[in-house]
């Protein structure tokens, strides 16, 4: 699985790719290595269940962020300052 090829850091990667993705480093000013060290904290904090754990976090990430990429909520979100 993905999260065994990443050194189960799938939500860690993701996000960072993101955030890389869309310039969010420059835009908001945020240290690249900050990020790294908050993200890894963030994985690490969830809890080794079933479901709600970091893959399931991931997941809801990568959804979000492939609903918000669709033409239709792209316009629709662009309407809001």
């Amino acid at each position: 699985a993905l999260n065994e090829e990443v050194g189960g850091k799938c939500l860690s990667l993701l996000a960072y790719h993101l955030m890389d993705r869309y310039d969010i480093f420059s835009k908001l000013q945020i240290s690249r290595h900050h990020l790294v060290n908050y993200l890894n904290e963030i994985e690490t904090g969830y809890n080794d269940v079933p479901y709600h754990n970091h893959i399931h976090a991931a997941d809801v990430l990568h959804a979000t962020h492939f609903f918000l990429s669709t033409p239709m909520l792209k316009k629709l979100c662009s309407q809001f300052p």
